[in-house]
C-alpha cells in the first residue's frame, strides 16, 4: 500500500454563533456580569452565570449561544454538544445550531457524527460554500480514520466523496490514486492518475507514480516510451533511470537495461542504487561471477567497503559454495570485530549445511566479542535444545532472560529450557510471561500446551493447542504476505536485507507449520470424533479459505476411509492453492490404493512441476510407471524434455528409468 501524503487530521476551528458578541442584553446585572466574564476569558464564571439564567429564562436564544461559547472556552466539548442539542430542540428552525454541533464533533474527532449534521445543515443552507468545504475536510478525515484502521476500501469511498469539495487539492487526488493502486484497482488508478496529471501538470509526484501504474497494468512498452521521454528531459534523474531499466527488463529488452546501468554508473559512480540494479540484473541469470565484479567495482567508488564485501561473500553462499562464503565473512570480521552479525551469518550457514557442532562453536565464540548479542543467545539456545544439551540450554536461557527480561523470546527460551529439564512449574511461569509479552507468539502457547500435557492435564493442554492453531493460521498468513511484499525494491533489484527478512519469514512459517500439525495431532488423539469435527468446522467457519484447515478436514475423511469426501476436500484446497504439495501427494496416495495408477501418476507429475528437483516425486513417478506399464512412455516424455533442458537432475533420473525399461543403448547415448 502506497503511503498517503499529508496523512493528518484537518481540524476546523469552531466559530460559534459569531453575532453573539454584538448582542445588547436587556439591563440585567446578572447577564451583564456573565458577558463581562466571558469577554475577559473567565469562561467558568460566565458558564455558571448563563446556566443559572437559563433556569428562569430557558427560551433566550442569545443566552444559549453565550453558554455554549463559554463551554467551548473551557474545552468542555461534550457538554457544549449537549447544550447545543438541547438548544436545537427549543429552536428547531435555527439551522446554525446544526453547524455548531458539526464543528464541535470535528473538534473531538467524531467525524461521522459531524458528517451527519453537516448534511442536515447543507440541506437547509445549500449555498454555504464554507460549510461545503468543511464537509469535504470531514470526508477526508473519515477516510484517514479508515486508512489507519487498514480498511482501505472504506477509506477510498470517503476520499472520493471529498474530491468534489476540494478539486484543487493535489494531495487528496494523490491519496485516491494510491488507494486505488493499493486495493488493486489498477485500471481505475490509471484513469484517475491521467486525469490528475492534466489538472496538475507541474506536480511531479503524479508523473513519478504514472510509471508504477503502467508497471502494475503490465503496459511495459508504454512504460518504456514514457520513461525514455522523462529521462531525455531529466537525464540525471536516478529514480527515472532505475525505473526505465526495470521497464526494459520487463519488456524483454535486458541488454538495453544493462547498457543504461553502465552509462549511468559512468556518469554517477557514487550512486549505490545503480550498482544494486546492475547486480540485480545479473542475479536474474544467477551470474554470480558478474555480481562479484559489480560489488568489487562498488568498493572502488563508494566509502563503505565492508558493505560491498558482505554482498560479495553472500554471492558464494547463494551460488552453493558455503565454505568460500564463510571464509570471506570471517575475513571481513577480522577487519572489524565489532560486527558480530557476520559471525551470526556464518553460524546460520553452518546450520544450513547440517554442521551444528561448528555452528555452536561459532556462536559461543561471539560471546567473547559481544556478550549481550541477542541473536547469539536465541540461536544458541535453539541448538542446545535441538541436541539435548539440557544444562547448557538452561544456563544460556537464564543468561538470556537476565539480559533481556522484557522480550518474549528470552522468556520463551528460558521457559523451554525449564521444560526440557522437567522443571514444569518454572516452564509455565516463563512461557506465561512470553505469552503476556506477545499474545500472538504461537510457540510459547504451544509449549505451554506441551507442559500441561506432560503434567497430565489434557483438558488445559487441548485448550492451549486450540489457541496455538489460531495464532499459527494468522501468523502464517501475515508472514506469507510480508514475504510477497519484500521480494524486490523499487529498482527491481533483489535487496539482500529484504531477502534476509524473507529467509526469516520462511523460517517462521516452517516453525508455525510444525506447531500447527503437532497441535492438530494432539487434538486428533485426545478429542472424540465429534469434538474434533466440531472444532475443525468452527475454524473453517472463521477461516473458510485457509488451505491448511481444508487439508486437515480432508485428512480426517481419509483416516475414516471416506475417500470420495477426502478427495473432494483435497480438491477444495487445490482450488485455493494449486501448488499445495500435501494435497497432491495425498490424492496420489488415495488413487494408488484404489488402483487408479494413471491418476496417481498425474498427481505426482504435478508435484514435480511445482518442485522440479523433488526426489520423492521422481521416485514415485518411476515406481508407479513400472507398476502400471507406463514406463516406456515416461522415458519418451523425459527424453523429449531432456533434449531441450539438459537438466542434470532429470538426466540422472532419466538414466534410471531407461535402465529399468531395458533401453540401455539410449542410456549409453545420453552418457
Amino acid at each position: 500500500m502506497n503511503k498517503l501524503v499529508h496523512l493528518k487530521y484537518y481540524l476546523v476551528i469552531a466559530v460559534i454563533l459569531p453575532l453573539l458578541n454584538n448582542i445588547v442584553f436587556p439591563q440585567s446585572a446578572q447577564l451583564l456580569r456573565g458577558k463581562e466574564a466571558y469577554d475577559n476569558g473567565r469562561y467558568a464564571e460566565a458558564a455558571a452565570v448563563f446556566s443559572e439564567h437559563l433556569k428562569t429564562d430557558p427560551y433566550n436564544y442569545n443566552v444559549h449561544g453565550f453558554y455554549i461559547n463559554s463551554l467551548i472556552g473551557l474545552k468542555k466539548y461534550d457538554e457544549a454538544i449537549a447544550a447545543s442539542e438541547k438548544a436545537e430542540t427549543m429552536f428547531p428552525s435555527v439551522a446554525e445550531l446544526l453547524l455548531v454541533q458539526a464543528k464541535l464533533y470535528i473538534m473531538i474527532q467524531q467525524f461521522q457524527k459531524a458528517e451527519k449534521q453537516l448534511i442536515r445543515y447543507l440541506a437547509v443552507m445549500p449555498e454555504d460554500k464554507d460549510s461545503k468545504e468543511i464537509l469535504g475536510k470531514v470526508y477526508q478525515n473519515i477516510g484517514i480514520v479508515y486508512y489507519e484502521k487498514k480498511d482501505y476500501e472504506s477509506a477510498l469511498v470517503y476520499f472520493r466523496k471529498a474530491l468534489p469539495y476540494a478539486p484543487g487539492n493535489a494531495e487528496l487526488h494523490y491519496n485516491v490514486v494510491s488507494l486505488l493502486i493499493g486495493t488493486k484497482k489498477i485500471k481505475e488508478a490509471q484513469r484517475e492518475l491521467e486525469s490528475a496529471m492534466k489538472k496538475f501538470p507541474y506536480d511531479n509526484k503524479f508523473k513519478e507514480l504514472y510509471a508504477d501504474v503502467l508497471f502494475e497494468n503490465k503496459q511495459f512498452d508504454k512504460a518504456v516510451t514514457y520513461l525514455e521521454k522523462r529521462t531525455m528531459q531529466q537525464p540525471d534523474n536516478i529514480g527515472d533511470a532505475l525505473k526505465l531499466g526495470l521497464a526494459y527488463r520487463y519488456n524483454g529488452e535486458p541488454d538495453k537495461a544493462l547498457s543504461l546501468y553502465n552509462r549511468m554508473i559512468k556518469k554517477h559512480p557514487e550512486e549505490k542504487e545503480l550498482y544494486l540494479a546492475k547486480s540485480g540484473y545479473y542475479s536474474l541469470y544467477s551470474d554470480y561471477k558478474k555480481m562479484r565484479e559489480v560489488y568489487a567495482d562498488m568498493a572502488k567508488h563508494l566509502p563503505d567497503k565492508a558493505e560491498w564485501k558482505k554482498k560479495y561473500a553472500a554471492t558464494f553462499k547463494d551460488e552453493g559454495y558455503p565454505d568460500s562464503a564463510i571464509h570471506y565473512y570471517k575475513q571481513i570480521f577480522l577487519n572489524d570485530t565489532s560486527d558480530a552479525k557476520l559471525l551470526i551469518t556464518v553460524a546460520k550457514i553452518y546450520t544450513k549445511e547440517n554442521k551444528d557442532t561448528d555452528a555452536i562453536k561459532q556462536l559461543e565464540e561471539i560471546a567473547e566479542y559481544d556478550p549481550a548479542n541477542f541473536n547469539m543467545f536465541n540461536l544458541l539456545h535453539e541448538l542446545y535444545i535441538k541436541h539435548s544439551m539440557k544444562d547448557k540450554a538452561l544456563a544460556s536461557g537464564i543468561n538470556f532472560y537476565a539480559r533481556y527480561p522484557y522480550h518474549h523470546l528470552s522468556s520463551y527460551a528460558l521457559g523451554k529450557s525449564w521444560l526440557v529439564n522437567a522443571g514444569y512449574d518454572s516452564a509455565l511461569k516463563y512461557l506465561g510471561i512470553a505469552k503476556r509479552l506477545n499474545s500472538k507468539f504461537a510457540p510459547a502457547i504451544f509449549e505451554m500446551g506441551v507442559t500441561y500435557a506432560s503434567l497430565g492435564n489434557i483438558k488445559e493442554a487441548a485448550e492451549l493447542f486450540k489457541i496455538s492453531i489460531d495464532r499459527c493460521i494468522n501468523g502464517m498468513a501475515d508472514s506469507r504476505n510480508q514475504a510477497m511484499q519484500a521480494v524486490a525494491d523499487g529498482s527491481g533489484n533483489v535487496d539482500l536485507l529484504k531477502m534476509g527478512n524473507i529467509e526469516q519469514l520462511n523460517s517462521d512459517i516452517e516453525v508455525m507449520e510444525v506447531i500447527f500439525d503437532s497441535s492438530f495431532a494432539f487434538l486428533r488423539t485426545n478429542l472424540t470424533d465429534e469434538e474434533y469435527l466440531l472444532f475443525l468446522g468452527r475454524k473453517l467457519d472463521l477461516y473458510p479459505a485457509d488451505v491448511s484447515l481444508i487439508v486437515k478436514m480432508a485428512g480426517y475423511y481419509e483416516s475414516k476411509r471416506k475417500t470420495e469426501d477426502a478427495v473432494l476436500w483435497y480438491n477444495k484446497a487445490l482450488f485455493l492453492n494449486s501448488d499445495n504439495i500435501a494435497a497432491h501427494r495425498a490424492i496420489a496416495g488415495i488413487y494408488e490404493k484404489e488402483g487408479k495408477y494413471n491418476q496417481a501418476l498425474m498427481s505426482w507429475k504435478r508435484v514435480l512441476s511445482i518442485q522440479p528437483k523433488n526426489s520423492v516425486a521422481y521416485d514415485e513417478i518411476i515406481r508407479l510407471s513400472v507398476k502400471s506399464g507406463y514406463l516406456s512412455k515416461l522415458c519418451d516424455e523425459w527424453l523429449a524434455v531432456y533434449s531441450v533442458s539438459k537438466d542434470p537432475v532429470l538426466k540422472e533420473r532419466l538414466l534410471e528409468a531407461l535402465h529399468k525399461a531395458g533401453r540401455k543403448e539410449e542410456a549409453r547415448a545420453i552418457l
